[in-house]
C-alpha cells in the first residue's frame, strides 16, 4: 500500500518507507540518534512488519530530509520495552486491552534542521495513529542529552505528560556508539505518554 501525504507550503512529502529506502534510513538513524541503535535487519523487517511503520520526508528533489518510526504494540509489551512493571501501566490505564503506540524515533537531516520538520513529522504520527491505527496512546522513550530533552518542544507543543524516568535506557545495546558516551550508552530516557482517544472526533 503506497501512503502519500503532501505539504504544498513546504514542498515536502511524506511518504512509507520502501525497501529501496533502508540504506539511506540506517544511515540517517545513525547519524541521527546513535550509531547502530537500529540495525539494516531492523529497519528491513520494519518494511515488511504491518505493526511497524517508518514514513519518510522527501523534498521535491527526492532527498531524505527526515524519518519518524513508531510500532502498535500491546500494553504489557511496551512496558517490557521500557522495562518497567507492568502494573505501571496498568494502574495508570486501567485496562490491559489498550492499543498503544510505541513512538520509537524521529530523525532530521542536519542541514534541514531548524525549519519545522520534526513537528510535521510529530504531528503526521500522532494524526496516522489516531485515525488509521485506532489507537488508545502514544508513548515514547526520550533521550536525555545531558540535562536536555532534544525533543521537549514537540512534547510540549502536542500535549505529551512526562511519565517516568528509566536510567540506563539503551545500555544492554552493547553495539550502539553514544554520541554522548562515546560507547556503551548510560544516557536516561524520559518516558512520556499521550492519550489519543480523547481527541478523535
Amino acid at each position: 500500500m503506497t501512503f502519500v501525504q503532501e505539504n504544498k507550503e513546504k514542498n515536502i512529502r511524506i511518504e512509507k518507507m520502501g525497501i529501496t529506502d533502508i540504506s539511506a534510513v540506517v544511515r540517517m538513524c545513525d547519524q541521527c540518534v546513535g550509531e547502530k541503535l537500529y540495525s539494516e535487519s531492523e529497519i528491513r523487517d520494519a518494511a515488511v512488519n504491518p505493526d511497524s511503520f517508518i514514513f519518510l520526508l522527501k523534498n521535491q528533489e527526492n532527498m531524505l530530509c527526515g524519518y519518524v518510526y513508531f510500532q502498535k504494540t500491546s500494553q504489557n509489551e511496551m512496558a517490557d520495552f521500557l522495562k518497567i512493571d507492568q502494573a505501571v501501566l496498568k494502574n495508570l490505564m486501567g485496562s490491559e486491552k489498550n492499543t498503544l503506540v510505541n513512538f520509537r524515533s524521529i530523525g532530521i537531516e542536519p542541514k534541514m534542521r531548524n525549519k519545522g520538520l520534526s513537528e510535521i513529522l510529530f504531528s503526521f504520527a500522532i494524526e496516522y495513529s489516531q485515525k488509521i491505527l485506532k489507537a488508545d496512546y502514544m508513548l515514547g522513550a526520550f533521550w536525555k542529552k545531558y540535562d536536555e530533552i532534544p525533543m521537549e518542544s514537540n512534547l510540549r507543543k502536542f500535549k505529551f505528560e512526562h511519565l517516568l524516568t528509566v536510567k540506563n535506557m539503551w545500555y544492554e545495546n552493547e553495539k550502539l556508539i553514544c554520541p554522548v558516551c562515546k560507547g556503551r550508552c548510560t544516557c536516561s530516557a524520559e518516558i512520556y505518554i499521550k492519550e489519543l482517544k480523547e481527541e478523535m472526533q
